[in-house]
């Protein structure tokens, strides 16, 4: 078979958005993002990784694959402040959280990390940061909720939906600068637990509960530029509480999730995003739902959630991607 560059010659060519079948070994240059992308082969792969000691339902995931956080969570008989470290092959105690919190967002390192929202003895609009040993308590959130997600760093996070008032979600979205939060754009639709990740400036939140005309769960996917939310291409399936990894709006992992409302058999699905489509890559080894999770497109773990509803356990799921997409080409 011909190499692309003999049929197509060695040019770049500049083009505004990446192309919507490319081949593989195809080079462009993304005008819009400012970035060399090419449509590569990736190998994909899930396998058994270190079982934290608690488990737990919504436990609130940030890091990167060998250097990730998992805090907080809810198991029987109340929610929890435990905070876990996992370093790609084993999880570590850590600093208590200072309050109980679950199903809230989460951004950062396991030095330089943040949590925000939730719920403990009740809905939370209260934000803390940590340095790798202690919590410190900053600027509350816009919102008083559980449900919100969202992504970044530290000192440059967005955050996303919620349930205020419950039942009902929330379309709010707001971005943190490492001290307080100002109120962003209004995300596309009202969404609850809406898988997130990516930077401040180009995040992607992808499925989660809405209300519209009834709590049901949905398949919308958005991208964050820093100013606004675009409405993308959809979620392969509708789903809630799915977990999602990634280091731009243009390279995330989705994966697990439930696919109903107020509950039902959690997924193994996994699906990779590109910024244009949804490439599946491989189940799960075990379903999972209300998880946690850390890392990029490629190298990323899930955490705990549920397999069998109301069974929490602890166990540690590693992601190495494989699989055609088309990804930033890096220069050094």
């Amino acid at each position: 078979m011909a190499a692309y560059k003999t049929l197509k010659g060695q040019s770049i060519r500049q083009v505004a958005q990446d192309p919507a079948n490319p081949l593989l070994g195809e080079i462009w240059y993304n005008t819009t993002i400012g970035a060399l992308k090419g449509y590569q082969t990736i190998s994909s792969a899930w396998a058994s990784g270190g079982s934290s000691a608690n488990g737990g339902s919504s436990r609130i995931g940030f890091g990167i694959q060998t250097a990730g956080i998992a805090a907080g969570g809810s198991t029987a008989p109340g929610n929890q402040t435990t905070v876990e470290e996992y370093n790609g092959s084993g999880w570590s105690t850590e600093t208590a959280l200072p309050v109980s919190r679950q199903d809230g967002g989460g951004a950062g390192t396991t030095t330089a990390g943040l949590v925000w929202c939730g719920e403990g003895p009740a809905k939370l609009n209260t934000t803390q940061e940590y340095d790798g040993s202690s919590w410190t308590t900053t600027g509350n959130y816009p919102i008083t909720a559980r449900g919100v997600r969202g992504s970044g760093t530290q000192t440059a996070a967005i955050g996303d939906g919620g349930d205020t008032p419950a039942p009902a979600a929330s379309n709010v979205s707001a971005e943190y600068n490492g001290s307080t939060w100002t109120a962003g754009n209004n995300l596309p639709g009202n969404r609850i637990a809406a898988a997130t990740s990516g930077p401040q400036t180009a995040a992607l939140a992808t499925t989660g509960k809405d209300n519209t005309p009834n709590p049901s769960v949905s398949n919308l996917n958005t991208s964050y530029d820093g100013t606004s939310w675009t409405a993308e291409t959809v979620y392969p399936l509708s789903l809630r509480q799915a977990v999602s990894t990634g280091t731009s709006s243009a390279a995330n992992l989705v994966a697990g999730g439930v696919a109903a409302v107020p509950f039902g058999d959690a997924t193994t699905k996994a699906n990779s995003w590109d910024g244009s489509s949804w490439t599946a890559v491989g189940d799960l080894g075990t379903k999972s739902t209300h998880g946690n999770g850390a890392g990029s497109s490629t190298a990323s773990y899930i955490n705990s959630g549920a397999q069998d509803y109301p069974s929490y356990p602890g166990v540690t799921q590693e992601f190495t991607g494989t699989f055609n997409a088309a990804n930033i080409i890096t220069t050094s």
